[in-house]
């Protein structure tokens, strides 16, 4: 009976370690037993339910419960809900917490909140209720943690020197363009660390020819940000996406039509997800030069080099 006391204490705290490893090297898309995790602590819930031989412990029953996946896939879904749909996610796993006895609070994902109306060509900084004419200008007085909702237009390239959140309402579109600090064309240069989120904007080099390199949007070397790019599109480009060393996070959910290069390029060790996106019409769908970068449900429509991994 000792010697199995010993062994349950031990697998327990292996489960614990797990989940609080998974958590802190992804926060952006942890693991669902990280997730559970989290969930019981925020509840004030004990791993552990039930006594003696027959208890149990819900960490383990939620890392059963991914079962096992391709391994190109990572245990990238709970129940069917995709690891990068974070508050869906989220909600699965709680629920079956909730099944097994928990007593943890389901998210609504479908709880978001309310649009604002934002007149075209204009620039709404949802923080400060302050309105701009072009998103350079709003970025620049945005402090970190700040969301910018774009008007329907077309916007120049800009550079982004603050962790902020940018949203695209309804037809928005961003030409690369000359921004301070670097010498390629951009739609937009991320120079900050932090949070940083792209959604529903059309990337395109407006003016700019291909030889001059165009891109949607670049990282800079010199920080280390997360960013989360999901629902743009990318077109007649030199290259779409490109994380440079430091720079960690997701590209879901995105389409890049036309490019000269790369759609997506990665050198970065930092943690990169990479999912669910349509390449058509591209020399290379995905270039992969750094380590831990996870790829998996992207679509490829003549493209000359789906993948070229060099990891």
């Amino acid at each position: 009976m000792k010697k199995l006391m010993t062994v349950t204490l031990v697998m327990l705290f292996v489960f614990g370690l797990l989940a609080g490893t998974a958590l802190a090297e992804n926060n952006e898309n942890p693991a669902a037993p990280a997730v559970a995790n989290e969930l019981l602590r925020e509840a004030g819930e004990s791993n552990r339910y039930g006594s003696g031989r027959d208890g149990g412990n819900y960490i383990r029953d939620v890392a059963h419960e991914m079962g096992s996946h391709d391994e190109d896939e990572k245990n990238t879904d709970f129940h069917g809900v995709e690891k990068y749909n974070q508050e869906a996610y989220k909600a699965a796993v709680a629920a079956f917490l909730v099944e097994q006895g928990a007593d943890v609070e389901v998210p609504d994902p479908d709880e978001e909140e309310p649009t604002p109306e934002v007149d075209p060509g204009t620039v709404l900084n949802m923080d400060t209720e302050e309105t701009y004419d072009d998103i350079q200008s709003a970025a620049d007085d945005a402090e970190a943690g700040n969301t910018l909702y774009v008007g329907e237009g077309t916007y120049d390239g800009f550079r982004l020197d603050e962790a902020l959140t940018i949203i695209g309402l309804d037809n928005v579109t961003v030409n690369s363009s000359y921004v301070e600090g670097e010498p390629r064309p951009n739609g937009i240069f991320v120079n900050t660390s932090g949070e940083v989120t792209v959604e529903n904007i059309t990337f395109t080099r407006g003016e700019i020819e291909l030889d001059d390199y165009p891109q949607g949007i670049l990282t800079s070397g010199a920080y280390d940000p997360a960013l989360d790019i999901s629902g743009n599109e990318f077109a007649d480009l030199h290259m779409g996406v490109y994380f440079n060393p430091g720079a960690s996070g997701t590209i879901t959910e995105n389409s890049f039509t036309d490019i000269n290069h790369a759609a997506i390029g990665i050198d970065s060790d930092a943690g990169v997800e990479i999912a669910y996106n349509t390449i058509t019409n591209a020399s290379i769908g995905l270039q992969i030069f750094g380590e831990n970068v996870t790829y998996h449900h992207n679509t490829f429509e003549n493209v000359e080099t789906e993948v070229d991994d060099q990891s």
